[in-house]
């Protein structure tokens, strides 16, 4: 049996991290079984539990399921290059005190490698619990405002913003402009594929992003939030708007504004 250091960067991160997106939230266990070609190992099967209620829902749609099991499967491949073993199951648990185990399995179930990662190692992902909580509450959070706010923008013809006033307006139909403060959240690129939050962008003036800002500082001393302080993550569209969100949410947006654009998506929150 091979016992590997509790190492974050190792492979078997990227494995856990497919796995908190693809499984019910808070499974405590998960058993993969495997299929080995060669030098490659791909995931045939996967069978989980979860802690009551909680192990009900299922994480937000940020990252297609292809791509998860693809990220499973190169992180499986390394892990078998880096210990030697051929399969044909994994078990994966998870303690109470958030950290976590690999377990790599031979025919007869017995242990050949195990890898122990620290509650702050896993803690350390771009996304974790604690962040899916809040994109929960974000959703909740702003729910009837953002209903509100559509109705107020439908139809609209054209969008702008202005960083002088730190301003969004629309121009609907009939040619009427409305104007809302608002604060420009971050930004997705569609070549890059990544999010930018706009305290990090030097194009942005700084009035435009004062009050998001406050929520990257808070976050700084919050386990499990590391992606509100980070800048640039690479990620989905799906998972920028997710993030753009719960950095609305929490400075109390009246409702959350996506504006499309050839290079990506800018997200803004209107805050009156």
């Amino acid at each position: 049996m091979t016992s590997l250091p509790a190492n974050p960067t190792l492979s078997v991160a990227s494995l856990l991290q497919a796995m908190l997106l693809m499984l019910p939230r808070q499974w405590t266990s998960a058993t993969l079984t495997v299929e080995v070609t060669g030098d490659i190992v791909r995931l045939d099967n996967i069978t989980a539990e979860a802690d009551g209620a909680a192990g009900a829902r299922m994480p937000p749609s940020i990252v297609q399921q292809e791509e998860l099991a693809e990220q499973g499967n190169v992180a499986l491949t390394e892990l078998a290059q880096l210990t030697g073993w051929r399969g044909p199951k994994v078990r994966l648990e998870r303690a109470a005190d958030g950290s976590a185990r690999v377990l790599l399995l031979d025919a007869d179930d017995a242990e050949h490698s195990r890898i122990d990662v620290t509650a702050d190692a896993v803690l350390s992902f771009t996304w974790t619990d604690p962040l899916l909580d809040a994109m929960d509450d974000a959703r909740e959070r702003i729910g009837e405002a953002q209903s509100a706010f559509e109705a107020t923008i439908a139809g609209f013809q054209r969008w702008d913003y202005d960083q002088d006033c730190a301003e969004l307006s629309f121009t609907l139909a009939n040619g009427e402009v409305r104007t809302r403060p608002a604060q420009l959240v971050g930004s997705w690129s569609k070549g890059e594929k990544t999010w930018l939050w706009a305290w990090d962008n030097p194009s942005i003036l700084p009035q435009c992003w004062e009050r998001v800002a406050p929520v990257r500082d808070a976050s700084r001393t919050q386990p499990g939030l590391g992606a509100l302080v980070r800048s640039p993550i690479a990620c989905s569209q799906a998972a920028a708007v997710r993030l753009g969100a719960v950095a609305s949410a929490r400075i109390g947006a009246k409702g959350i504004f996506g504006g499309t654009h050839p290079g990506g998506v800018v997200i803004v929150a209107v805050t009156e």
